[in-house]
């Protein structure tokens, strides 16, 4: 799951529009927040670490606030 969200956003870079790059980068989007939610039922059954799994939280918020804002760019541009 976590390849997942490099491989779209490389994926959407590829295509001939920004539209189409847009919808790849929702679609990473959508991922980093499924991963977020396996961490948090992780987190919640104790079966990871918690202190580095608040890290990796912490870090997964920050790229979904940063793609989160790319799309705004994007979708401006367009």
């Amino acid at each position: 799951m976590c390849n997942s969200i490099p491989s779209n956003i490389a994926e959407g870079a590829a295509k001939d529009s920004q539209k189409d790059f847009a919808r790849f980068l929702q679609i990473s989007l959508g991922s980093s927040y499924e991963l977020e939610s396996h961490l948090i039922l992780s987190l919640d059954l104790e079966i990871i670490n918690t202190e580095k799994t608040i890290i990796c939280l912490e870090n997964i918020q920050r790229l979904q606030r940063r793609i989160s804002s790319f799309i705004k760019y994007i979708n401006a541009q367009a």
